[in-house]
Protein backbone atom coordinates (compact mmCIF):
# COMPACT_ATOMS: atom_id res chain seq x y z
CA UNK A 1 0.00 0.00 0.00
CA UNK A 2 1.00 3.32 -0.84
CA UNK A 3 0.58 5.66 2.24
CA UNK A 4 1.26 9.64 2.11
CA UNK A 5 0.16 12.28 4.30
CA UNK A 6 -1.59 15.70 2.93
CA UNK A 7 -2.46 18.91 3.76
CA UNK A 8 -6.24 17.70 2.80
CA UNK A 9 -8.00 20.98 3.73
CA UNK A 10 -6.07 23.15 1.61
CA UNK A 11 -6.50 20.72 -1.29
CA UNK A 12 -10.10 20.49 -1.12
CA UNK A 13 -9.90 24.41 -1.20
CA UNK A 14 -8.89 23.87 -5.04
CA UNK A 15 -10.85 20.64 -5.30
CA UNK A 16 -14.13 22.73 -5.33
CA UNK A 17 -13.15 24.99 -8.00
CA UNK A 18 -12.28 22.72 -10.57
CA UNK A 19 -13.45 19.75 -12.77
CA UNK A 20 -11.18 17.00 -14.11
CA UNK A 21 -11.51 17.86 -17.88
CA UNK A 22 -8.72 15.71 -19.70
CA UNK A 23 -5.99 12.94 -18.99
CA UNK A 24 -3.39 12.13 -21.66
CA UNK A 25 0.16 10.38 -21.54
CA UNK A 26 3.08 12.91 -22.55
CA UNK A 27 5.50 10.77 -22.16
CA UNK A 28 5.99 6.78 -21.33
CA UNK A 29 9.28 4.77 -21.05
CA UNK A 30 10.14 1.24 -20.81
CA UNK A 31 13.14 -1.01 -20.54
CA UNK A 32 14.63 -4.23 -19.76
CA UNK A 33 17.41 -6.27 -19.48
CA UNK A 34 17.74 -9.03 -22.35
CA UNK A 35 18.47 -11.78 -19.74
CA UNK A 36 15.10 -13.07 -18.03
CA UNK A 37 14.73 -12.00 -14.77
CA UNK A 38 14.22 -14.11 -11.91
CA UNK A 39 12.46 -12.67 -8.20
CA UNK A 40 11.78 -9.15 -8.36
CA UNK A 41 11.37 -6.41 -6.11
CA UNK A 42 9.44 -3.04 -6.65
CA UNK A 43 10.34 0.35 -6.17
CA UNK A 44 7.68 3.07 -6.93
CA UNK A 45 8.70 6.72 -6.85
CA UNK A 46 5.98 9.65 -7.58
CA UNK A 47 6.19 13.41 -8.25
CA UNK A 48 3.55 16.08 -8.99
CA UNK A 49 3.69 19.74 -10.57
CA UNK A 50 0.76 22.05 -10.79
CA UNK A 51 1.06 24.96 -13.68
CA UNK A 52 -2.07 27.19 -13.56
CA UNK A 53 -2.46 28.28 -17.29
CA UNK A 54 -5.29 30.69 -17.80
CA UNK A 55 -8.56 29.52 -16.85
CA UNK A 56 -7.24 25.77 -15.77
CA UNK A 57 -4.71 23.59 -14.15
CA UNK A 58 -2.60 21.39 -15.69
CA UNK A 59 -0.67 18.98 -12.87
CA UNK A 60 2.26 16.48 -14.28
CA UNK A 61 1.66 13.06 -12.92
CA UNK A 62 5.80 11.68 -12.90
CA UNK A 63 5.86 7.58 -11.98
CA UNK A 64 8.54 5.80 -12.10
CA UNK A 65 8.74 1.87 -11.24
CA UNK A 66 11.61 0.06 -11.10
CA UNK A 67 11.73 -3.58 -10.31
CA UNK A 68 14.86 -4.82 -9.02
CA UNK A 69 16.27 -8.55 -9.08
CA UNK A 70 16.95 -9.12 -5.33
CA UNK A 71 20.28 -11.29 -6.47
CA UNK A 72 21.79 -8.32 -8.40
CA UNK A 73 22.41 -4.42 -7.68
CA UNK A 74 21.42 -2.93 -10.99
CA UNK A 75 17.10 -2.35 -12.33
CA UNK A 76 16.01 -5.68 -14.08
CA UNK A 77 13.43 -3.52 -15.84
CA UNK A 78 11.82 0.60 -15.60
CA UNK A 79 8.80 1.99 -16.33
CA UNK A 80 8.70 5.86 -16.60
CA UNK A 81 5.00 7.82 -17.08
CA UNK A 82 4.29 11.48 -17.44
CA UNK A 83 0.78 12.23 -16.88
CA UNK A 84 -0.73 15.24 -18.12
CA UNK A 85 -4.43 16.54 -15.77
CA UNK A 86 -5.91 19.24 -16.81
CA UNK A 87 -8.85 20.89 -14.70
CA UNK A 88 -11.19 23.56 -15.49
CA UNK A 89 -11.26 26.30 -12.85
CA UNK A 90 -15.03 27.01 -12.16
CA UNK A 91 -16.01 30.30 -10.91
CA UNK A 92 -13.93 33.78 -11.21
CA UNK A 93 -12.96 33.61 -7.27
CA UNK A 94 -9.39 33.90 -6.80
CA UNK A 95 -7.57 30.77 -6.58
CA UNK A 96 -4.85 30.43 -3.72
CA UNK A 97 -1.76 29.94 -4.99
CA UNK A 98 -0.39 28.74 -2.12
CA UNK A 99 -3.30 25.69 -1.93
CA UNK A 100 -2.19 24.62 -5.28
CA UNK A 101 0.68 22.47 -4.33
CA UNK A 102 -1.49 20.29 -1.65
CA UNK A 103 -3.70 19.50 -4.20
CA UNK A 104 -1.62 18.42 -6.62
CA UNK A 105 0.23 16.24 -4.91
CA UNK A 106 -3.50 14.76 -3.21
CA UNK A 107 -5.43 15.09 -6.08
CA UNK A 108 -2.70 14.50 -8.65
CA UNK A 109 -2.02 10.97 -6.71
CA UNK A 110 -5.95 10.15 -6.20
CA UNK A 111 -6.89 11.03 -10.22
CA UNK A 112 -3.84 9.70 -11.74
CA UNK A 113 -3.08 6.46 -9.96
CA UNK A 114 -6.33 4.59 -11.93
CA UNK A 115 -3.92 5.01 -15.18
CA UNK A 116 -0.55 4.22 -13.61
CA UNK A 117 -1.96 0.93 -12.39
CA UNK A 118 -3.23 -0.15 -15.87
CA UNK A 119 -0.55 1.54 -17.54
CA UNK A 120 2.56 -0.75 -15.43
CA UNK A 121 0.25 -3.80 -15.34
CA UNK A 122 0.15 -3.93 -19.41
CA UNK A 123 4.02 -2.66 -20.00
CA UNK A 124 5.50 -5.62 -17.38
CA UNK A 125 2.94 -7.90 -19.46
CA UNK A 126 4.62 -6.34 -22.49
CA UNK A 127 7.74 -6.66 -21.12
CA UNK A 128 7.76 -10.51 -20.73
CA UNK A 129 7.78 -9.84 -16.78
CA UNK A 130 5.52 -11.12 -14.11
CA UNK A 131 2.01 -8.45 -14.12
CA UNK A 132 2.54 -5.25 -12.00
CA UNK A 133 -0.20 -4.52 -9.62
CA UNK A 134 -0.30 -1.44 -8.25
CA UNK A 135 -1.23 -0.91 -4.84
CA UNK A 136 -3.67 0.71 -3.27
CA UNK A 137 -3.61 4.60 -2.68
CA UNK A 138 -4.03 5.52 1.04
CA UNK A 139 -4.70 9.34 1.74
CA UNK A 140 -4.38 10.31 4.89
CA UNK A 141 -4.53 13.26 7.24
CA UNK A 142 -1.81 14.22 9.25
CA UNK A 143 -1.96 12.16 12.48
CA UNK A 144 -3.54 14.83 15.17
CA UNK A 145 -0.99 16.10 17.67
CA UNK A 146 -2.30 14.50 21.09
CA UNK A 147 -3.50 16.66 23.79
CA UNK A 148 -1.98 18.48 26.30
CA UNK A 149 -1.34 16.84 29.56
CA UNK A 150 -3.73 17.55 32.51
CA UNK A 151 -3.09 20.36 34.44
CA UNK A 152 -1.25 19.03 37.91
CA UNK A 153 -3.85 19.06 40.44
CA UNK A 154 -3.33 19.79 44.08
CA UNK A 155 -2.39 16.48 46.30
CA UNK A 156 -5.08 15.04 48.04
CA UNK A 157 -5.55 13.09 51.37
CA UNK A 158 -6.00 9.29 51.17
CA UNK A 159 -8.81 7.99 52.88
CA UNK A 160 -6.53 6.60 55.86
CA UNK A 161 -5.28 10.09 56.75
CA UNK A 162 -8.58 11.42 56.51
CA UNK A 163 -10.08 9.10 59.26
CA UNK A 164 -6.90 9.95 61.39
CA UNK A 165 -7.96 13.62 61.31
CA UNK A 166 -11.57 12.75 61.90
CA UNK A 167 -10.60 10.92 64.69
CA UNK A 168 -7.97 13.88 66.24
CA UNK A 169 -11.30 16.23 65.89
CA UNK A 170 -13.40 13.86 67.62
CA UNK A 171 -11.24 13.37 70.41
CA UNK A 172 -10.78 17.19 71.59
Amino acid sequence: MSERALNLPAAARIARRVQLSDVYVAELSAKRPDSPPTTLTPELTDTYEVHRIADKLQVLCRHRLQLQQATEDNHAAEIDVALHLIYDIIGSDPVNEDDLSAFANANGAYHSWPFIREIYNSMTLRLGLPAFVLPTLLVVSPAPKPPPPPPPTAPTESAEGAEEKKGDETSI
